[in-house]
């Protein structure tokens, strides 16, 4: 009995113990939350003290001064070519290298004597074409007036056949005159066939004529055009670069200066 009762003080000692350590060990950890919130706590900045320089402002117009190297480009060039070969029979004054040329300014001319017997010659195909279209034009008219003078001389005979017809019909007449006016009236109307094949032809003629105007007038424009392409222009004001050309010296069309404006 007595066992036992020193069994359950000894259970209730123990259980007191326990809570009591329990109790110290939620105060002690109480304690410390609080101490480590008061130690985050953000505290106060201080107030942080400069040294500058100061100056009195005062309004004024800079203009910077920008000092730099480069290269100098044109807006614009050009490569003068010779269309045509030849032989440069003349340069412009300012035809040197850096020379300075205006717009419109003659500056190469090429030797003009075989373009110019080309269009001589294209020149002179052409007034023969063109006699040739008024020669074809006239034997038209003519061949025209031969038709109606055939068809006209035609009509005249169908009368003289129907005349004769109609004294036969009254017993004045005689076969043979009829023969005859049957024959005749069909000679002429044979004649208005051969007038009207010598009409067509003339005509094919005039087609024909007209055509070789056309085509000598397409040689005239590109003969003009090879006379034109020996003279080389200034197309715009500016200044000669890499210039290669020398008087008297056989040009050929890939040879070029630039130019820049």
């Amino acid at each position: 009995m007595k066992f036992m009762q020193r069994s359950l003080m000894g259970l209730f000692l123990l259980a007191l113990t326990l809570g009591l350590l329990a109790l110290a060990a939620g105060s002690l950890r109480s304690t410390l939350e609080e101490r480590a919130s008061r130690e985050a706590s953000p505290r106060p900045a201080r107030e942080r003290v400069f040294s500058v320089n100061v100056l009195t402002v005062m309004r004024d117009t800079i203009a910077p001064k920008i000092v730099t190297f480069g290269e100098i480009r044109s807006r614009r060039t050009l490569d003068l070519r010779a269309p045509v070969g030849g032989t440069v029979v003349f340069l412009a004054e300012n035809f040197v290298e850096g020379g300075q040329v205006s717009k419109g300014e003659l500056l190469i001319r090429l030797d003009p004597a075989n373009a110019q017997s080309a269009l001589d010659l294209v020149e002179r195909d052409a007034a023969e074409t063109r006699a040739e279209l008024a020669e074809a034009t006239a034997a038209l008219l003519l061949a025209q007036d031969e038709v109606t003078a055939a068809r006209a001389q035609a009509t005249l005979r169908d009368a003289a056949l129907k005349r004769q017809q109609n004294l036969l019909t009254r017993g004045v007449g005689t076969e043979a005159a009829v023969e005859v006016a049957a024959l005749a009236a069909a000679a002429a109307n044979q004649g208005i066939l051969g007038k009207r094949r010598s009409l067509a032809q003339a005509k094919a003629r005039i087609t024909k004529a007209k055509s070789a105007v056309a085509r000598q007038a397409l040689r005239l424009t590109d003969a003009n055009r090879r006379l034109a392409d020996t003279e080389v222009f200034a197309e715009f004001t500016g200044v000669l670069s890499t210039v290669s050309l020398v008087i008297r010296r056989p040009c050929q069309p890939e040879r070029k200066a630039g130019a820049a404006d």
